[in-house]
């Protein structure tokens, strides 16, 4: 998996794009996240330095 973007608001709610593939620099697929209502994004609302 590979994080293709983020974006932040000014609460400092985070949302991610990520991509996946067996060879990146051949074949990259943006993965949908299944709440639906951000796709194809992620919320991730936690502190630190891993999701």
């Amino acid at each position: 998996m590979l994080v293709a973007d983020v974006a932040e608001d000014a609460p400092g709610h985070r949302i991610y794009l990520l991509a996946r593939s067996y060879m990146p620099a051949q074949d990259l697929q943006i993965v949908n996240s299944p709440e639906g209502g951000l796709s194809p994004r992620y919320r991730a609302d936690i502190s630190g330095a891993q999701i």
